[in-house]
């Protein structure tokens, strides 16, 4: 059913179902995880399954008992021996990924030891008393995750190890291992993979496949790579992308500008590209291949059909040399096709891929949105451009027609200094591609708004269903208090650190519904789900629970501030408020 929010707004459209759960005879809606792929869940601090909440801070886990509010409670609570990186959850399966501190005992010898990956699994049948089915003990530090239906594919990183037993002449190196319960599996030599005509030595990348009912180890790989800064996965493919910089960004600044026009463009930044297959939980090295310039995030890369798309940024805005590019590449990573030169001066800030198009947002004083048709992979093109105060760094498409911006308003100062004046929601109707349209913005004012959402994306809770678009928000406004008998002006902060909700859709665009106060002097809030018609924000020190119809604040489930371990059956005190 539409929402109504004081009497502010009906909305009449439809979109994708969320999940659903059944509890004895009744079936309610939750929200998951916001990912960049359906289909492909990345791992998260924060999950749910419609009736509990699984929640990782630092080194605790917990499970909450959500549904309904009214029997909120935690029912689990356990502290790990390794900082939690994300959970996934499947079925009664929970998968928690970390990162040790202690020396793993395949590496005994270690000057200095950056920490190695761990993968536990739980079955959860019992939520107030998971069992654990599996332990792995990775090389190197998680650096990300994805799952794909029953198999969870782990990249973990590592530099060389430095060795300091004097006694030991060897010159073998062991292959990298992983123990699985225990038990030692070497990763075999022609499993390790160092490409063809690769630059770098120095940073080894594991990706391990884990099958998740079991617990199993199914395929593990290694490829000697630069340092991965970003990976992207669709349902069958693992890509990994390394920045190179450049030999002329060592130099003196003077220098690297008189130098860099004598380079060739070879040696200038370009961006490394892994592409590793994956399927039902086997894993192959495929291909690599380079791109120039120097990728944002995740976004910025896409697989659609039998072509990788990536955008990229070449060069410095600081001295008006840069450049953006789209590219094309085939499954071999060769460029088929390229869009250059696309607003040059300035730097991309978000990008999303949708379908046939790409949506791409620049920005040095002001913020084209441009519209990008990819349609016939060996000729892209622009369709359309929209110029307009700020920027948006987030994009998240609504439907084919629309696609919601979050970013920062600006203006310029009488210097022509550019200057944050607030938090920006933009709502583009993208149905006429080559004429972008702006149909609504919400500004929340303010210079110095912290919004996790702005680089996060895993931050905001959207739902084209219930038409709900909710982001954290901290702020502090600034008032006279009192005037002093020297007529001086003395100023008071009072902070506001929630959640702001907007209701969302084409026929109305953006409308601020309200905003609910989380309260915790601990932390700002950092995720935020709904069950039903119950929205959870939450934060390092508490779950707040709301009534969506009525912004209402139901009650707080008050999270441990020290490792406890045994909670169970811990009733939180519910907030009933009249």
């Amino acid at each position: 059913p539409p929402y109504v929010y004081d009497g502010k707004v009906v909305i009449e459209e439809t979109g994708s179902s969320p999940k659903t759960m059944t509890t004895g005879e009744n079936t309610h809606d939750f929200s998951t995880t916001n990912v960049q792929v359906e289909g492909v869940d990345e791992m998260d601090i924060v999950k749910t399954d419609g009736e509990y909440i699984y929640l990782a801070r630092n080194d605790m886990l917990y499970i909450i008992k959500a549904y309904p509010w009214q029997n909120a409670t935690i029912l689990f609570t356990m502290e790990m021996n390794y900082t939690i990186r994300g959970l996934f959850l499947s079925a009664d399966r929970l998968i928690v990924l970390g990162t040790s501190y202690t020396s793993p005992p395949f590496r005994p010898y270690l000057y200095r030891f950056p920490g190695s990956g761990v993968a536990e699994i739980y079955d959860t049948s019992s939520k107030d008393n998971p069992v654990k089915v599996s332990r792995i003990d990775l090389e190197g530090t998680i650096f990300d995750a994805r799952m794909v239906e029953d198999h969870i594919y782990v990249i973990t990183t590592e530099s060389p190890y430095v060795l300091i037993k004097k006694d030991n002449t060897s010159t073998t190196i062991t292959p990298p291992e992983i123990i699985v319960n225990g038990e030692r599996i070497k990763i075999p030599p022609e499993k390790i993979y160092h490409p063809p005509e690769s630059q770098y030595d120095c940073i080894m990348t594991y990706v391990t496949a884990i099958d998740i009912t079991n617990g199993t180890v199914t395929d593990d790989m290694a490829v000697i790579t630069g340092a991965t800064t970003t990976m992207y996965a669709s349902h069958s493919n693992l890509y990994l992308a390394c920045i190179d910089y450049g030999v002329y960004h060592i130099l003196e600044s003077d220098d690297s500008l008189v130098y860099e026009t004598t380079l060739d463009k070879k040696v200038k930044e370009k961006t490394i590209i892994y592409r590793i297959s994956m399927k039902e939980g086997k894993i192959k090295y495929a291909c690599h291949g380079e791109i120039p310039g120097r990728i944002l995030n995740q976004f910025s890369m896409d697989e659609h059909g039998s072509f990788f798309r990536i955008a990229t940024t070449s060069g410095d805005v600081w001295n008006g040399n840069s450049t953006n590019g789209v590219y094309i590449l085939d499954m071999k990573l060769q460029i088929v096709a390229s869009l250059e030169n696309i607003a040059p001066g300035e730097r991309i800030y978000a990008v999303r891929f949708y379908g046939d198009r790409a949506y791409v947002v620049t920005f040095r004083n002001i913020d084209p949105f441009f519209v990008l048709d990819l349609s016939n992979p060996y000729h892209p093109e622009i369709l359309g451009e929209l110029k307009l105060p700020g920027f948006s760094t987030y994009l998240h498409p609504y439907d084919e027609s629309h696609i919601i911006g979050i970013g920062r308003e600006t203006t310029n100062s009488s210097y022509g200094q550019t200057i944050i004046t607030g938090l920006k929601i933009s709502f583009f109707d993208v149905s006429d591609p080559e004429n972008p349209v702006e149909i609504s913005r919400e500004v929340i004012e303010g210079e110095s708004i912290i919004c996790p959402a702005l680089w996060d994306h895993k931050a905001l809770l959207f739902d084209r269903d219930k038409h709900l678009l909710v982001i954290p928000v901290t702020k502090e406004h600034l008032f006279i208090k009192a005037m002093t008998s020297d007529r001086e002006e003395v100023y008071t902060s009072i902070p506001f650190s929630g959640v702001y909700v907007y209701s969302v859709g084409p026929s109305s665009g953006v409308i601020y519904v309200g905003k609910v106060p989380q309260n915790d002097s601990m932390s700002t809030v950092n995720r935020i789900l709904y069950i039903d018609n119950v929205l959870y924000t939450i934060s390092d020190g508490k779950i707040r629970m709301t009534d969506l119809s009525t912004l209402r604040v139901l009650g707080d489930i008050n999270l441990p501030i020290h490792s406890i371990h045994s909670a169970a059956g811990d009733l939180v005190k519910i907030l009933r408020q009249s």
